[in-house]
């Protein structure tokens, strides 16, 4: 409903005015249906329209937001670490510069050109690639039944590229006049004089360290957040639903131009299934008219047990569900009690099966079978049949809805042959790949029904897979972006290390010469290294441990109390430095004392 507000009235007031009305609405429709007494009605600004995309995407994004500014404050950071480092090698470039002339504006356009350039270049890969890789994005969130026809608009946004251009300057500007302001605080001729490390000062030592802290800290909050997101989605994926998606291909017809009458195709049907079964790598075959995931709808109706006087406010409301024979068997639902239907059953008194949901509530601690019940509608007669009770034959196990993160719903089953309310969806269970069968079902049933149309195929694992969207966007991206964070805290560490090693060489050859060993010089740049990674540790840990609540405010069903990912993030982040710190110790422990000593 779209509603304008009067002048004046503030949206809360008119929320609860209307929820008023609203349960005035319900207790004199509909007094007896709990479902519909615990709604209520929200007002939200129009301004942005109603999107179902939105409600769907909405914290997902948001969560990928946050971990995206993560990874540009840690890219920010590796280059202002690179940026400082090579600042303080070109120290006595500069002061050579200051000494022949050159001066602070000359210095400073020079600066800001190479760094300018160096940020933006760099920035536009980045939108050039962002515009291929958006596209893998609008596919993973287009996968989803709801949403096949809905076209997300992914243009380079004004406003995006503004501020990717805003940040690019603003990285460059801040450290790319690191040189030329060495050169304007030092003196030419001191700043020549200065040869290794002692061109460095105690506050730039100790500040390059805690931008590679600060990295690894970042890169351990991504890489944590992965791990959490990863193990989510695989344990959605291994959740029991009550049915097995594997190998199970969902092929959905037309017939509405096939010219049968309801009779007629219900006869074709039950020639077809058959038929459906004799294609090699089919194991059985049946109709529905919806899967277990997208559920096929509940609402006014409710189960009457004859015998049984049941409070209206306690009244069950389940779903209702057309199927064929062998149903149970193709999606793997299990039989929990009596028997599946059969087609022995057209013509004779109605069955029912029902789920554990259904039994449990409607017959608690008794044998439903052979039990007779209704079908009411609240408070019309319910459309499909007549005041006739269906005994019910079995009892079949609990599914998950459409929202996997909700508990199981009650389910009645009906015999589609029995009732006469045909549906349009075959699954088929195959002992092969789903696809491999594929082109001969759609033979079979052209060549069975020639004037019906084939107009979907997919697998019941794809559809499982579109209905956790949100949390594959999530893995997938945090996934991309933990790798790329690990990534640049191990260039970041490889680059202080080098820097080091280069500015250390005359020490290094010093040491070497009074007597160092290979060791001895590799443990003093491999003990650089892990005092910044368990600065960086530590801090990574404070991080993950203050994320985790927002994190599990997001994704619903999120529960990150386990140390494991931590301890595995830090684990992957330790390799990734300990690698990138080799290079840099092996090439310390090689340096000749002799050439050293000349060095510089």
């Amino acid at each position: 409903m779209l509603a304008r507000l009067k002048a004046g009235v503030p949206r809360r007031q008119a929320e609860a005015e209307i929820n008023v009305l609203y349960q005035s609405w319900v207790d004199q429709n509909f007094a007896s249906n709990r479902k519909l007494r615990q709604k209520r009605v929200e007002l939200e600004p129009a301004g942005a329209g109603l999107a179902r995309v939105r409600d769907l995407y909405g914290n997902s994004l948001t969560l990928l937001t946050g971990v995206v500014a993560f990874l540009l404050l840690l890219a920010c950071v590796n280059m202002a670490g690179m940026l400082l480092a090579r600042s303080a090698g070109r120290q006595r470039e500069m002061a050579v510069r200051v000494g022949l002339g050159a001066s602070r504006g000359r210095l400073v356009r020079q600066m800001l050109t190479e760094s300018v350039l160096l940020s933006g270049a760099g920035s536009l890969v980045g939108v050039v690639l962002a515009h291929f890789a958006t596209g893998v994005l609008v596919r993973i969130m287009a996968d989803t039944q709801a949403h096949q026809h809905v076209e997300i608009q992914v243009d380079p946004d004004l406003n995006l590229l503004l501020f990717t251009a805003g940040i690019a300057v603003l990285t460059g500007l801040l450290f790319g006049l690191a040189p030329a302001w060495y050169a304007f605080r030092s003196a030419p001729a001191s700043a020549m004089r200065q040869t290794g490390a002692a061109g460095d000062t105690w506050f730039w030592r100790w500040f390059g360290r805690g931008l590679v802290a600060a990295q690894v800290a970042l890169s351990m909050f991504l890489v944590t957040g992965t791990v959490v997101f990863l193990s989510h989605l695989a344990k959605m994926r291994n959740w029991d639903l009550g049915f097995r998606s594997d190998h199970v291909l969902l092929v959905t017809i037309d017939p509405s131009g096939s010219g049968y009458k309801p009779e007629q195709l219900a006869a074709r049907y039950q020639e077809l299934l058959p038929r459906l079964q004799t294609i090699p790598g089919v194991r059985s075959a049946s109709v529905s008219g919806c899967t277990p995931l997208e559920g096929c709808g509940s609402g006014s109706r409710y189960v009457k047990v004859e015998g049984q006087v049941e409070d209206p406010g306690q009244r069950q409301r389940p779903a209702i569900s057309f199927v064929t024979p062998g149903y149970f068997e193709t999606l793997g639902i299990p039989l929990l009690a009596g028997r599946d239907f059969s087609l022995r059953d057209v013509g004779r008194p109605r069955v029912a099966i029902v789920s554990a949901a259904v039994a449990r509530h409607s017959f608690p601690g008794e044998n439903p079978i052979a039990r007779h019940i209704k079908i009411v509608y609240d408070p019309q007669p319910f459309p499909f049949g007549d005041d006739q009770p269906y005994e019910i034959i079995g009892v079949a196990g609990d599914v998950k809805p459409w929202e996997l993160h909700d508990p199981p719903y009650p389910v009645i089953y009906f015999n589609m042959f029995q009732e006469n309310h045909l549906n349009n969806r075959f699954e088929l269970r195959t002992s092969t790949d789903p696809a491999v069968v594929a082109g001969a079902v759609r033979r079979v049933i052209g060549d069975f029904l020639k004037t019906a149309l084939v107009t979907r195929v997919r697998t019941l694992s794809e559809q499982v897979d579109a209905d956790i969207v949100p949390e594959r966007l999530i893995a997938t991206l945090s996934e991309f972006f933990g790798v790329l964070g690990a990534a640049l805290a191990g260039i970041g560490l490889y680059g202080l290390l080098a820097y080091k090693v280069a500015r250390r060489t005359n020490e290094i050859g010093i040491r070497m010469a009074l007597g160092a060993t290979t060791r001895d010089v590799s443990r003093l740049v491999l003990g650089d290294a892990i005092g910044v990674l368990s600065a960086g540790f530590v801090a990574g840990g404070f991080m993950v441990l203050w994320g985790r609540p927002l994190a599990a405010s997001l994704v619903q069903g999120l529960k990150p109390e386990s140390s494991g990912p931590l301890a595995l993030a830090g684990g992957a982040i330790a390799a990734v430095a300990l690698l990138a710190s080799y290079v840099p110790a092996r090439r310390a422990a090689r340096v000749d004392p002799m050439v050293a000593l000349r060095h510089e």
